[in-house]
């Protein structure tokens, strides 16, 4: 029936551009094969329409490891050594699969100091010099294990922390681990951000929750106060992230729903959010800038990040079943999946990863992993970006005109040809190009580089003119 529909739908765009009532650039739209829409933002926040990055290439499911079936899934992580892990929380256990998704092994116990042990309800795993972090949420704790033998290293239990009251709610649900050993950890109904844990699990600080501006009568007692009162009154913006990801290089990214800070930031080692940001026509936010015809505004309820080697990081939209993609300076590249029952659209999509190329969405209610495949229009995306990371401009503006000819109105190819045209020294072509979409940064950085380029071609002779004419 769908098949009949698009053969129809083409022979009718036919028809109505052959009669030109149609305009030929509408004879079909993007994704007329798939049951949801891709698109971006436009200068005034209206999304436009574009062919979708990723198609659905296969729905695994339990049953197809010979498993039964998948419950309360919770996290979906690809260690880069070869291993894909589920956190199946609802059967307590993690299912190994290798990068083809063929089933490893089920692991739903450890045995440490002599004894076997369970998970409760395992939330997330990270991956670290040979050693595999669980956050096991249900038991309160930070399980390590062996990643070959799967034997229990180590279990680090809930820290004491001076700032909380005695015998708070300890439930890790999300954990990496730095190139120190350091542990960062996200626990449910803690707001004072990330818990900072050194190689013991001793608490070493709270980290990524902007401080509060003090009153004048605070600052006055602090003057007085002994040191362990200054401690205590430490205040901070309540800060509860839901999803992080260490990249190379030690920055930690991470996903909130607070109100008072991004949706979106790059905490580096002070806590700070140094998350570039140079597009003028889009945020970092998702949907949260659109509001539609009723003035109802959109928000996007981000679940899990995950960063590429060339700065690009996707984040999942679970409130809408969508995936948002963004290059290193912050430009909007797509937004793609929705809501329902079709395979590519999800009930509750809870984590997502990347596997060769492939993107990978664990679905809570489905119990399912959807595999999804670039399409040619991704896989030009995808060229362009790391090409242009590597500083092959040439070569990344062939790719940016190859998205282009397969969408126009693809604003971020635009900003990726002006981006190799300024280090040709095409500076008027580049204000020409991004004039009309409404991109600042790189606008100005032509002009004030067309500027420096005429002094230095003219100050001299301008001089020696002057000179003469003064003489």
């Amino acid at each position: 029936m769908k098949k009949c529909r698009s053969i129809l739908f083409a022979v009718l765009s036919l028809l109505l551009i052959a009669a030109g009532v149609l305009p030929a650039a509408a004879q079909l739209p993007y994704n007329a094969d798939v049951p949801y829409t891709s698109y971006i933002y436009n200068l005034k926040n209206q999304p436009v329409e574009i062919p979708s990055p990723y198609v659905t290439e296969r729905v695994l499911y339990g049953y197809d490891w010979g498993i039964g079936e998948l419950r309360d899934l919770s996290d979906v992580y690809a260690d880069g050594q070869g291993r894909v892990y589920l956190m199946d929380a609802g059967n307590r256990r993690i299912v190994v699969l290798d990068e083809a998704l063929r089933l490893l092994v089920t692991i739903d116990s450890f045995t440490i100091d002599g004894r076997e042990e369970s998970f409760v309800k395992p939330a997330s795993l990270f991956c670290a010099d040979g050693k595999l972090y669980i956050a096991d949420s249900g038991a309160g704790r930070i399980v390590c294990l062996d990643r070959e033998t799967y034997q229990g290293l180590r279990v680090f239990e809930r820290p004491v922390i001076e700032l909380l009251e005695e015998g708070y709610t300890y439930e890790p649900t999300r954990v990496v681990v730095d190139y120190a050993g350091r542990l960062y950890v996200i626990a449910s109904g803690i707001n004072q951000g990330l818990i900072q844990l050194d190689e013991n699990g001793e608490f070493m600080g709270f980290m990524g929750a902007p401080k509060v501006v003090p009153k004048l009568t605070e600052m006055i007692w602090r003057k007085i106060a002994t040191k362990a009162q200054r401690e205590r009154m430490i205040k901070f913006v309540p800060t509860e992230y839901n999803s992080m990801f260490i990249d190379g290089k030690g920055f930690i990214y991470v996903t909130s729903q607070t109100v008072d800070i991004p949706t979106v930031s790059r905490l580096n080692s002070q806590g700070e959010n140094v998350l570039k940001s140079k597009a003028a026509y889009t945020s970092q936010d998702g949907d949260g800038q659109y509001t539609d015809a009723k003035g109802t505004s959109l928000r996007s309820l981000f679940v899990d990040i995950t960063v590429q080697e060339d700065g690009t990081y996707l984040i999942l939209d679970s409130s809408k079943g969508r995936v948002f993609a963004y290059d290193a300076d912050g430009n909007m590249l797509y937004a793609t999946g929705g809501v329902g029952s079709q395979n590519g659209t999800y009930y509750s999509p809870c984590a997502l990863e990347l596997v060769n190329g492939r993107l990978l969405i664990a679905d809570k209610t489905k119990g399912s992993l959807t595999v999804l495949a670039p399409t040619a229009f991704g896989e030009n995306i995808g060229e362009a970006l790391h090409l242009q990371k590597a500083g092959e401009y040439t070569l990344a503006r062939e790719a940016w005109q190859r998205v282009l000819a397969q969408c126009s109105n693809y604003y971020t190819a635009v900003i990726g040809v002006a981006k190799a045209d300024i280090q040709d020294g095409n500076y008027e072509h580049v204000k020409e190009m991004l004039a009309p979409i409404g991109e600042r940064y790189y606008y100005d950085l032509a002009f004030q580089y067309e500027r420096t380029q005429f002094i230095k071609t003219w100050f001299y002779p301008l001089v020696g003119a002057a000179a003469v004419l003064i003489a």
